[in-house]
């Protein structure tokens, strides 16, 4: 035998994995008054997405 008994292969590295972001559980409840009305299910964001309501619920209101 003149070869090595193992080909050598390119080795094959595990990449470290990005953290998954953290999500939110998220309702939406409005009300007038005493009269709840578009309650919703619950829906699930992330940090970032959560802000991102937060400005356009802010803009909604300036609105009015």
């Amino acid at each position: 035998m003149t070869g090595a008994p193992f080909p050598q292969r390119p080795r094959l590295r595990l990449a470290a994995s990005s953290p998954r972001p953290r999500r939110l559980e998220v309702r939406i409840n409005a009300t007038e008054a005493r009269y709840p009305y578009g309650l919703s299910r619950a829906f699930h964001l992330t940090y970032v997405e959560l802000d991102e309501l937060i400005d356009a619920a802010i803009r909604l209101e300036a609105r009015l």
